[in-house]
């Protein structure tokens, strides 16, 4: 999909129909590996990936759809499950993707980059000044103009 997180994955899909009286249920399972970048050192990583979803499906309104449920219209009988496989896919994906603190003898750090990371990082904070002293400073320039 042009615009989604994902741009590279190598998942095997397996969809099962469950047809009921008027909807079908719709099990998906998936896995493989996602391409994801690291979120310490910014390298490219295929992260394993499994997971299981379910949605449902009738015949309706299509304004009737939910995150759940698809509504197509009746006469119609292709869905396009690219959109919903692609959600499934992002939402199992962690928060947050370091990869090597998962697996450190298989993942590694790309470590010239974390050093060029650590050259640029900021030790200390300077603090903030505190409000009594930019009120004074005001105080300040208001008498001086009277």
């Amino acid at each position: 999909m042009e615009y989604s997180e994902i741009q590279k994955a190598n998942m095997l899909v397996k969809v099962e129909f469950i047809k009921q009286n008027s909807v079908t249920t719709l099990n998906f399972s998936f896995k493989g590996t996602v391409g994801i970048t690291c979120d310490r050192c910014t390298g490219d990583y295929d992260m394993p990936l499994e997971g299981k979803e379910s949605m449902y499906l009738k015949h309706g309104e299509p304004d009737e759809s939910t995150e759940s449920l698809i509504v197509l219209p009746h006469g119609e009988s292709e869905v396009d499950l690219t959109k919903y496989l692609n959600e499934f896919i992002i939402v199992a994906l962690p928060s947050r993707r370091v990869p090597c603190e998962l697996d450190k003898e298989k993942y590694k750090c790309d470590e010239e980059t974390l050093k060029k990371l650590n050259d640029f990082a900021v030790e200390e904070e300077p603090e903030p000044p505190s409000d009594s002293n930019v009120w004074d400073e005001l105080k300040k320039i208001k008498f001086n103009n009277n």
